[in-house]
């Protein structure tokens, strides 16, 4: 028997600030098993305040982009707010962005306190915020593993370290903690390099340096895990750069889908082990240019968790929502904690 509108529903918390991506019409027309119905709430990081209680948990006040109940605000709105418990979290945005003002980590902290259940798991989450703790799971799987190829890089806990410079010249360097392209240089020769350690002087923070990868194309291998007893799916994605600059996020790109071959499927799986819960995630890949019309060599350069871009929306979001059910029966239905 279907719930009735009154009935307790599982509140969802879906942080996705993206206006055009409509959480609560792909959840609308479903539910668990025993009739229960969703209440979703999507906000994004900034707009959430959280707070985890002793004895009744976690409490949500914020301003959604869209709710189940009609409530919604304009982008960079706040007018009009929610308070509610949140019973489960899907995380499709960073929580700390490249400044000050887009550090959310603190709300990120109060639903880990709260141990709210999340796609990825907030823990993946929290431990994928700093590149070289990503990277240095990353080389992890590389010893272990000799084909998974991970570019050479070089970390400096602060500029006063950046003394012996990485060679081969030009070198990319990735300050902190920034992704999606902020935050990355490239460094043509020892000159460039020793001006960038004074400017980086300044703020005190880490950076890492790898060679520049001479490429034809960057690869992104896609995973969304699958739920109990289902294969994962997989989205391979050739990025081919069309604009004059060398970051595809600001030079352009063009993208084509791609059938995963066995071995990137493999690699991908390897990564999504680094970190209990990283359901979402993609390897970013460059391709060396290769030579008498053979490709070139693979280099892995990131792991991206749960904040990947899907280049379709609507067809990958499918598995999320699927994934978040089959965990949502196993604690409201069968009550198994996942």
């Amino acid at each position: 028997m279907a719930a009735s509108s009154d009935s307790p529903r599982v509140n969802i918390l879906v942080l996705d600030g993206d206006k055009g991506h409509d959480w609560v019409r792909i959840f609308s027309d479903r539910a668990l098993s025993d009739g229960t119905r969703f209440r979703v709430v999507q906000a994004s990081w900034m707009n959430i305040s959280v707070v985890s209680y002793p004895d009744s948990g976690p409490m949500v006040t914020c301003a959604p982009l869209r709710e189940t109940d009609g409530v919604e605000n304009d982008l960079g709105s706040t007018r009009n707010t929610v308070t509610f418990k949140p019973h489960f979290c899907i995380v499709r945005n960073q929580a700390r962005g490249p400044t000050p003002p887009s550090d959310n980590r603190d709300q990120l902290f109060a639903l880990m306190h709260a141990g709210v259940p999340s796609i990825n798991s907030l823990e993946s989450i929290y431990m994928c915020l700093e590149r070289p703790v990503m990277f240095g799971a990353l080389r992890r799987i590389a010893r272990a593993h000799p084909d998974f190829q991970v570019v050479p890089q070089t970390f400096y806990a602060n500029p006063k370290q950046m003394i012996i410079a990485p060679e081969p010249w030009p070198v990319v360097l990735k300050v902190s903690h920034a992704h999606a392209g902020m935050g990355k240089i490239l460094v043509e020769n020892s000159t460039a390099f020793r001006d960038m350690s004074t400017v980086l002087a300044v703020t005190g923070t880490h950076c890492s340096a790898e060679p520049f990868v001479d490429s034809d194309c960057g690869i992104r291998i896609q995973r969304i895990e699958g739920v109990r007893g289902a294969p994962a799916h997989y989205r391979v994605l050739e990025k081919t750069f069309t604009g004059s600059g060398w970051k595809s996020q600001f030079g352009g790109a063009m993208l084509t889908n791609t059938e995963p071959c066995e071995r990137h499927r493999r690699w991908v799986d390897l990564a999504a082990a680094a970190f209990p819960g990283l359901d979402i995630c993609a390897l970013d890949i460059m391709r060396k240019r290769g030579s008498d019309g053979h490709a070139g060599e693979e280099i892995i350069i990131e792991l991206n968790d749960t904040a990947c871009g899907f280049l379709d929306w609507e067809e990958d979001t499918v598995h999320v929502v699927a994934l978040a059910i089959d965990r949502l029966e196993q604690i409201y239905v069968e009550r198994v904690r996942v």
